[in-house]
């Protein structure tokens, strides 16, 4: 069994109040969630309003399907429809 792990930096443009993050932030994780089977939360940067750091875990018996499906994540962020969400860096690691 293989685990792996990745921080995903964001940064929240126009965003102004720890109520407006947490919108987008929940629909976020909601639709993440949804379309992929992985544990999901917000790791660090909490009171931050235009900063988030989301952190991913997927399990796999295989290096190649956990590369994959945490590309595809970062992809499908990426085109999330949110226009304020912007990828600063990422960190992966497979254990």
């Amino acid at each position: 069994m293989l685990v792996g792990r990745c921080l995903i930096y964001m940064r929240l443009t126009g965003v102004k109040t720890l109520k407006d993050k947490r919108s987008i932030i929940k629909r976020l994780n909601n639709k993440v969630s949804r379309n992929f089977n992985l544990a999901i939360a917000e790791v660090g940067q909490q009171d931050i309003t235009d900063r988030y750091e989301m952190g991913i875990a997927v399990i796999s018996t295989e290096n190649r399907h956990i590369e994959s499906m945490i590309d595809n994540i970062i992809n499908f962020i990426e085109t999330f429809g949110e226009p304020v969400i912007e990828i600063i860096s990422t960190e992966k690691d497979i254990y």
